[in-house]
């Protein structure tokens, strides 16, 4: 059977939807989330909070470089500096709720907010954990003897943290979340871009897409694919897992047996890759009448955002052109918001 879904696919009916509302700020989008009851967007000086009516509610500029993207916990944003500094600012004003010194530069490309402690590597071998709720150092460990070490991932695994790198002869290993103290190291070295789903973790890296358990055995392993290369991390909504290949291609693997559920010729990529879990389609013309959204950015029409199916690939409706500047997208489950350079608009996704 063919499995490949042509990237001119559609199905009988595919709207174009209208956004419920746009609003305008300044710069270009760093990291937008979405917070509470409304989106942050943040630019390379700014803050910006829109509600999810579209009003403004505060915008606040801040000072320094940031060095990696900002968490949030839903009611709180914390965000780290190139100077050491790392603070919290509440989502109703924008204020600084604390700020605290970390001593060092940080290095990482992700901050890791878990069960209310934030977790920041710095330039030296050092991981530092602050009560977010807080700001106070509750501790600091080394891991590579004060030599530097570049962290590239720090996620939960079950009641440990799964720690990563990008030093070849470190393998990745598991740190107790209260103490920091070394629990466990795994066979693998450097696991890249990496997701993790159900105490199960995902990696694409070193010309494999590897499945492995909470021990770090692979349960399946895909080698030698033509995806290799691409800048995109995959997404998981389940049963599946997304990522763009070097090619253009959109695979969708089952991530029960590695095996290969559809694909996308080239023609369409991610730009910043969501995956909306749970979101019923309720679109006959679909072959899935349950399931969830995948959405994505047109290479042949720039600015312009596909939904498509999750479980067949089929085009279920797209979003108007805004303009030829890179997206970014940004969804609570049922608004999705979509940013262009100066530009936010938002879109109701229930009842396509």
């Amino acid at each position: 059977m063919d499995t490949t879904a042509p990237a001119s696919t559609i199905g009988p009916t595919a709207p174009i939807l209208s956004p419920l509302w746009e609003n305008r700020f300044e710069g270009k989008v760093w990291e937008p989330f979405p917070m509470h009851d409304g989106i942050c967007v943040v630019t390379l000086s700014h803050m910006y909070f829109f509600s999810n009516e579209g009003d403004l509610r505060w915008s606040t500029s801040y000072e320094g470089s940031m060095r990696m993207r900002q968490v949030t916990d839903g009611a709180s944003v914390y965000v780290a500096y190139l100077d050491g500094s790392v603070e919290r600012r509440s989502h109703e004003t924008g204020d600084i709720s604390w700020r605290q010194s970390i001593d060092e530069e940080p290095n990482c490309l992700n901050l890791c907010l878990h069960d209310g402690r934030l977790y920041v590597p710095s330039v030296k071998d050092e991981i530092v954990c602050i009560d977010a709720e807080t700001g106070d150092i509750l501790w600091r460990r080394g891991y590579a003897n004060g030599n530097m070490l570049l962290f590239s991932a720090i996620m939960p695994l079950g009641d440990a943290l799964l720690v990563d790198t990008y030093a070849a002869d470190m393998h990745a290993f598991l740190i107790d979340p209260t103490t920091g103290d070394m629990l466990d190291t795994w066979d693998e070295a450097y696991l890249g871009d990496m997701i993790i789903h159900e105490e199960m973790v995902y990696s694409i890296a070193m010309k494999s897409l590897k499945c492995l358990d909470a021990n770090g055995a692979v349960e399946w392993q895909i080698d030698d694919h033509e995806y290799f290369g691409t800048w995109i991390g995959p997404v998981i909504s389940y049963p599946f897992l997304f990522f763009v290949t070097c090619m253009n291609r959109m695979d969708c693997i089952d991530i029960r047996s590695g095996e290969i559920a559809w694909m996308l010729s080239a023609g369409y990529v991610f730009s910043d890759p969501m995956v909306l879990p749970e979101v019923a389609i309720g679109n006959p013309a679909c072959v899935a009448a349950e399931g969830s959204m995948l959405i994505m950015e047109s290479v042949i029409d720039p600015g312009t955002v596909i939904i498509r199916d999750i479980a067949t690939g089929v085009k279920i409706a797209s979003l108007p052109a805004m303009g030829d500047t890179p997206l970014s997208f940004a969804t609570d489950g049922t608004l999705l918001y979509c940013m262009s350079e100066g530009t936010i608009a938002c879109y109701n996704l229930e009842g396509i």
